[in-house]
């Protein structure tokens, strides 16, 4: 019903507290084997035909982890696939082994509704990344799926559409956010 929304393939990844915290069924573990992860990764790819990129959910150990991040990203490049890093953690080498092996790849730069952030929080962190966005190229905001934040996204996003905010395709906001990077932005 969206033409212009991008699909993405959400792979949930080993955090630092798992087992503790568990990132679901299918997840990527760093205790995997190359062939499970690739196996793992085509599956995912297959499941959502559509889809264009991938990104991970959780994932603040497996992408700390060139081996299996490599594995990972090189599915995705075979797939003609770009991606976003959740950057779960400081010490991600995702954006580093998707350089190097050529896969398109971005991250996300703010996300609007963590965990038990109340609702006029998430409102007020919508409205001021997306006015900061205006001095950027491109930003990526992330969200999850709640009834919550699809009612916020609702109720502003055609104010700020009026206020000249433009919403974008992922991809194209990666394609912006690379040009910028290599014409010496910061």
């Amino acid at each position: 019903n969206y033409p212009e929304i991008e699909r993405f393939v959400h792979i949930p990844m080993e955090p630092k507290s798992y087992p503790q915290v568990d990132p679901g069924p299918n997840s990527i573990l760093v205790k995997m084997d190359d062939r499970d992860i690739k196996n793992l990764v085509e599956n995912m790819l297959r499941d959502i035909p559509e889809a264009v990129g991938a990104n991970n959910h959780m994932g603040s150990r497996a992408t700390e982890n060139q081996r299996v991040m490599f594995q990972v990203l090189r599915v995705l490049r075979d797939a003609g696939f770009f991606f976003v890093d959740s950057r779960t953690t400081n010490y991600s080498v995702a954006e580093d082994v998707a350089r190097k092996i050529g896969v398109p790849a971005t991250h996300i730069d703010h996300i609007i509704d963590p965990p038990e952030l109340p609702v006029d929080k998430i409102e007020m962190r919508l409205l001021d990344y997306s006015f900061s966005a205006r001095r950027m190229p491109a930003m990526i905001i992330n969200c999850h799926s709640s009834d919550t934040t699809a009612e916020i996204l609702k109720k502003n996003i055609p104010a700020l559409i009026e206020y000249g905010i433009k919403f974008i395709p992922v991809s194209v906001a990666l394609e912006r956010k690379q040009k910028w990077t290599t014409q010496g932005g910061t």
